[in-house]
């Protein structure tokens, strides 16, 4: 994020793009020895979650982060993408949202969100892990996604990046359209595979090693926006804004590998 530069990388037609977060507090490595399941649904409780904003990430992102734009109600977190106030008000982007930040960095184990989509072209929703190797340097980041394109919702679209490498992407086909109601979708991080679950199914696993896969502690985020590059246009389809839009998460869960 702040003061990072972020990449696009096109593989087989789609964009991945590797991100870059901005340092908010220093992020607190979770206790090794814990086992227990980690409940992180708590939205508004700053020692589990830190809410961007007042910055841009640049690059390929059409957004300001604002802490405003991401609202907590009956339990559900509420990211709004927005004209409101912009650009003034949304660091000098035409468009604000919003992303959620774990204070704690996490590793080996499950990763699950609970979450409904934005439907529309132009716009993505997302939950990865992620970690920057040489913070304030050149992103040479571990990363793994579950990124839902608003114009493809029947689609998710699973990226790794091993210490700043080309993204890894394969993409799946949901069996439901995933901006018309929740779903539970979940990482399974191992030191040999990544499997992308759906609905407690396991759609796609990526086998291989601690030589060819993450392996570095990294936070858990949540975030939606839009870009403008020629290179997220390819990606995600033009953003034409009629009015606000909005991703919603009703979950969010790590449980340790055993």
């Amino acid at each position: 994020m702040l003061g990072a530069a972020l990449a696009s990388l096109v593989l087989a037609g789609c964009a991945a793009v590797a991100y870059a977060p901005a340092p908010a507090a220093a992020v607190r490595p979770a206790p090794s020895r814990a086992r227990a399941q980690i409940d992180l649904s708590d939205w508004n409780n700053p020692a589990l979650w830190a809410r961007q904003n007042g910055y841009s990430n640049g690059g390929d992102f059409n957004v300001g982060w604002r802490a405003a734009n991401a609202t907590v109600a009956h339990g559900v977190l509420n990211i709004t993408l927005d004209d409101r106030g912009c650009p003034t008000g949304c660091s000098r982007r035409p468009f604000a949202s919003d992303e959620l930040d774990s204070v704690a960095t996490y590793r080996y184990g499950t990763y699950t969100v609970r979450m409904q989509a934005a439907r529309g072209s132009g716009i993505v929703s997302t939950f990865f892990t992620y970690v920057n190797l040489t913070p304030g340097g050149p992103e040479t980041n571990d990363e793994i996604d579950v990124e839902i394109p608003g114009a493809r919702t029947r689609t998710l679209e699973a990226t790794y990046y091993k210490e700043g490498g080309p993204g890894i992407e394969h993409t799946i086909a949901l069996p439901f359209d995933a901006a018309s109601a929740m779903h539970t979708y979940a990482i399974r991080w191992l030191p040999d595979s990544i499997s992308w679950i759906v609905d407690g199914r396991t759609l796609y696993t990526r086998h291989g090693s601690p030589a060819t896969l993450p392996t570095h502690p990294s936070a858990f985020i949540l975030n939606f926006w839009t870009g403008s590059t020629p290179g997220i246009v390819s990606w995600l389809g033009p953003f034409h804004y009629r009015h606000p839009l909005h991703a919603r998460y009703a979950l969010a869960r790590f449980t340790p590998a055993r």
